[in-house]
């Protein structure tokens, strides 16, 4: 018999990141899991008052792409401090959620 070692899924995710219309290094906001074909049920980004800023359903993640440029209404938003929820579903079929904050400076 052969034994096989699945490791967990580990997905990254960026804290911090710089609103430049011009792009740059550290412009959009990124994921990043050790699963290329990772699935992500559904992210959300809300301001401190509650309001949902961003919302993506059912895609798997790029490395290459930033998920999030920082615009609401097709305007760059404010600096300051999001917070996130994410929803994946992991290699065991379990649903996985994750919640924490996120800075944007210009």
């Amino acid at each position: 018999f052969d034994i096989v070692v699945k490791e967990t899924p580990k997905v990254y995710i960026s804290n911090i990141f710089a609103l430049d219309p011009r792009g740059g290094e550290n412009n959009g906001w990124k994921i990043i899991s050790n699963d290329s074909g990772l699935k992500i049920n559904a992210i959300s980004v809300y301001s401190r008052w509650g309001e949902r800023m961003f919302h993506k359903e059912n895609f798997i993640i790029s490395e290459s792409q930033p998920l999030w440029d920082g615009r609401y209404l097709g305007q760059l938003v404010l600096p300051g401090v999001y917070v996130y929820q994410l929803s994946y579903t992991n290699e065991k079929g379990e649903e996985k959620l994750m919640h924490g904050d996120l800075t944007v400076v210009r």
